[in-house]
């Protein structure tokens, strides 16, 4: 996951793969961003040490919705098997990633 409150990045990387693509609503645009690095030979490397605070936005069921709809268009947008397996950190609450959720 690639969540960009707390990544560092060099511009040459981001060059390489472009920058945001915007998705309407909420969420998932950081993480696609992520898999475009990742798919362009990107190494990642975490460290424990480092400490970084997040405000966090309140979660209401109209942002977990437009989530759902925006990770459906992340997912249907790259096809692929470890892209896939990104909604297995959803378990042990499963929604169904086949179709957009309905607003």
């Amino acid at each position: 996951m690639f969540g960009t409150g707390h990544v560092s990045v060099s511009k040459e990387a981001l060059e390489g793969v472009g920058l945001f693509s915007e998705y309407p609503g909420y969420g998932w645009d950081d993480c696609e961003m992520g898999y475009r690095l990742y798919k362009n030979g990107a190494v990642f490397a975490s460290d424990e040490r480092l400490v970084s605070y997040h405000q966090e936005h309140p979660i209401v069921k109209t942002i977990r919705d437009k989530s759902k709809e925006n990770y459906f268009r992340f997912q249907e947008t790259y096809k692929e098997v470890d892209q896939m397996i990104i909604s297995l950190t959803f378990l042990p609450e499963p929604f169904n990633l086949h179709k957009p959720t309905k607003s």
